[in-house]
């Protein structure tokens, strides 16, 4: 009897794994065959300079392919420009790769123009429509989300004092089967030092907001938000350390949804007081970011993460230590607070593969006030094919380990570039010197 008994239970067994194969037998056999949509979520960024600027340009952002591919293709981009003095900055862009089942997907971008006086709050709310196709979940659930932003200047560069960027309000429209939502941007930016042009107090800046819409099935996708705050003080003798905000979101739980990723809806940073900055980081990430499984919790729908926020405005020794000693030696320390806020959603799938990744890089921008153009922008190719899919926790960490190096040793190479245009100058001044000098003396000897 108990032999009959283990029979069945074996049988049962396979019929349960052939009915519902397991993700590793997806990710083995390739996503093509088991998944409807893609799309790549953007889960912030952090970029260091070597010494304090103005904001001439800084962005983050992930652009999807307008149409379905296989493998899914997708890039991540990052712009950073000072304003008069060179330097090189390390940066980072965190996303998030997701394939569904019962989920539709839909990625664009809105660019909104900033103008006015220097100190004041602007701000502007745009409406924005798109239309669908006729195979979305029309009785389903909708969402909007963050996917990066680019704020450049158009004019001249101004120290940052507030930055706002949301996205909210998400509503199906069926009489025209358009989606509607709402994009919110405040900006407060100033110049007051030396640097700066005391002749003109206007500033001009464009911001460029990167979003995904995600539309599914009640029993396909689920959506729930959660906020957080941070405020901190800082002053011109100890160096500021940051640890990431401890967070947990509550969803929807009895394993409806197996898997989950976390992404961005709004976020601010308002400062006391313009300020140039060093670095800045906005990050959210599942606690462990490469396997999002120890995580997340179906079976009380939670997930556990971690919000990374940081305005810095000076470090130890930038001055000596930069990566052009001849512009920072007019950087300055300056006491201060900064208060972070937003909100962050957690998105459920039924049938899903969930996949979170890191791009990082160097940059060497030379300054002098320059507008940031496409040089100011690098980007990193994302292909999801069956080989990067069934690639172990372990070799990502490799893969991750093998890119640092590079970025380091890039970074020394761009800072040995500084230090040899800065030597360069110097031998030039003096042969500009000795020539003037020679010229003298052979008027002198003419006349």
């Amino acid at each position: 009897m108990r032999f009959f008994v283990a029979i069945l239970l074996v049988i049962f067994c396979v019929e349960m794994m052939q009915a519902q194969p397991i993700k590793d037998q997806k990710k083995i056999e390739g996503l093509s065959s088991f998944y409807q949509e893609g799309m790549v979520l953007w889960r912030g960024f952090s970029h260091q300079w070597t010494y304090n600027h103005r904001l001439n340009r800084l962005g983050s952002y992930v652009v999807n392919p307008s149409k379905k591919t296989r493998p899914h293709k997708a890039s991540l981009h990052h712009a950073s420009a000072t304003g008069i003095g060179a330097d090189v900055g390390k940066y980072d862009g965190h996303y998030t790769f997701v394939a569904a089942n019962g989920v539709r997907m839909f990625s664009d971008m809105k660019e909104i123009d900033f103008s006015g006086k220097e100190g004041a709050l602007h701000s502007k709310k745009v409406e924005v429509e798109m239309s669908l196709p006729s195979d979305v979940f029309t009785a389903g659930n909708f969402e909007v989300v963050l996917n990066g932003f680019d704020v450049i200047s158009t004019q001249k560069a101004d120290k940052l004092h507030l930055f706002h960027l949301s996205v909210e309000d998400v509503e199906y429209v069926p009489n025209w089967n358009k989606v509607r939502f709402t994009i919110n941007v405040g900006m407060v930016v100033r110049c007051q030092s030396l640097e700066c042009n005391r002749f003109n107090n206007k500033f001009d800046y464009k911001v460029q907001v990167y979003y995904v819409i995600l539309n599914g099935e009640e029993q396909s996708f689920a959506s729930t938000e959660n906020s957080f705050h941070e405020l901190y003080t800082w002053d011109k003798d100890k160096e500021i350390v940051m640890r990431p905000i401890q967070k947990k979101i509550e969803g929807v739980g009895k394993s409806q949804y197996l898997d989950a990723a976390v992404a961005f809806k709004s976020l601010t940073i308002t400062l006391d007081q313009p300020h140039w900055f060093l670095e800045w980081r906005s990050v959210v990430h599942p606690q462990n970011a490469l396997n999002p499984s120890l995580a997340y919790d179906p079976q009380k729908g939670s997930m556990q993460y971690e919000v990374d926020v940081l305005f810095k405005q000076w470090r130890s020794d930038m001055k000596k230590e930069s990566a052009s000693p001849r512009h920072s030696r007019y950087s300055s320390k300056k006491p201060g607070w900064a208060a972070f806020s937003g909100s962050v959603v957690l998105l459920q799938f039924a049938d899903a593969y969930v996949m979170n990744g890191r791009e990082m890089g160097v940059i060497k921008w030379e300054g002098s006030n320059n507008l940031a153009d496409d040089t100011a922008l690098f980007q990193h190719e994302l292909v999801f094919d069956d080989q990067v899919l069934s690639m172990k926790e372990s070799d990502w960490k490799k893969l991750e380990a093998a890119k640092s190096k590079r970025v380091d040793e890039q970074y020394a190479i761009f800072v040995g570039d500084l230090d040899r245009i800065k030597e360069q100058r110097k031998v030039d001044k003096k042969e500009e010197r000795d020539k003037r000098k020679w010229n003298r003396q052979f008027d002198r000897i003419e006349k």
